[in-house]
């Protein structure tokens, strides 16, 4: 079976904003796509993206957020994944927390490898966190 793609705050964002610098990069990755999923903080996340002006250039209500992440959640292939995962009991390079900017990735792969998926990122970064035998844990999308 095809393993879930965990779709991270800043993926979804794209493809749901027709202004963002991957917007495009990531529809064409989606559309290779079978099976993908959300979790309550990507999920969260993007909301708040949604509904900050400094992000997506006009005033959106809230009503609209969650409507475009119903929307997102009525794609093909979608899934959702409850998040039993706390930093207490990171698996997943739980000795690389350096700073509060890598919080919520190393949630998102700890969440991954819990549920047998691999993050989708843009963040080429995230990759120097983890030790060589836990990189399948993310995809980055270029």
């Amino acid at each position: 079976m095809t393993r879930c793609v965990l779709l991270d705050v800043n993926v979804l964002l794209a493809l749901s904003w027709d202004h963002h610098e991957h917007h495009e990069q990531a529809h064409e990755r989606f559309a290779a796509v079978q099976r993908w999923c959300t979790t309550p903080i990507t999920e969260t996340s993007l909301v708040r993206l949604l509904l900050t002006e400094a992000v997506v250039g006009r005033v959106v209500r809230a009503q609209d957020a969650r409507e475009q992440l119903r929307a997102l959640r009525k794609v093909r292939g979608w899934s959702w994944l409850a998040d039993g995962t706390s930093p207490a009991t990171w698996a997943v390079a739980s000795d690389s927390l350096r700073g509060r900017r890598q919080v919520t990735d190393l949630q998102l792969v700890n969440v991954a490898a819990d549920n047998d998926a691999v993050l989708a990122t843009f963040d080429a970064g995230l990759l120097r966190a983890l030790r060589p035998q836990e990189k399948h844990l993310v995809e980055v999308w270029r």
